[in-house]
């Protein structure tokens, strides 16, 4: 005679409880991604110091786009018209073209964006980009302004 054993989880349950564990592995990899760009970001601004030695300061430069990184999102914005480029920039967009002003979130660079000059950035990018982690509030490997400019020299 055989005995049946009682799951504690319904298949429902079950199912759900294996979507949680994939969602907290992709938490965990965009946290790590995150700490080892905020490292980065920080070496990077370390560097522009004047004493800083010229090897490295040329390993930064080479690096190539630094989306990721807030304060260069802020850079391409210097052109944008209006007075919202830190909030645009820590929302994750950036300015394609100083010409053009196209903005692109750096999760999403391959779609352009129309953003309203007023009203809340984070609900239009959620609007426009419905999949967006960082506008759904998850973990990205965002590296916010404040990220660069607690090591930027004196």
């Amino acid at each position: 005679m055989q005995q049946q054993v009682a799951l504690p989880f319904s298949e429902e349950d079950q199912e759900e409880h294996e979507e949680e564990k994939v969602y907290q592995k992709d938490e965990t990899a965009f946290n790590l991604l995150r700490i080892v760009l905020e490292m980065d970001e920080a070496l990077f601004a370390m560097v522009q110091h004047e004493d800083a030695k010229e090897e490295l300061r040329e390993m930064f430069l080479k690096q190539g786009s630094r989306l990721f990184s807030a304060f260069c999102r802020l850079g391409s914005l210097l052109n944008y018209p209006g007075n919202r480029q830190i909030a645009l920039a820590e929302a994750g967009l950036y300015n394609t073209s100083d010409f053009l002003l196209q903005l692109r979130h750096f999760l999403n660079d391959n779609i352009n964006l129309v953003t309203p000059d007023k009203g809340s950035l984070q609900e239009e990018v959620r609007k426009q980009l419905p999949y967006n982690r960082m506008a759904n509030g998850l973990v990205t490997h965002n590296v916010p302004l404040s990220g660069t400019l607690d090591h930027l020299p004196y």
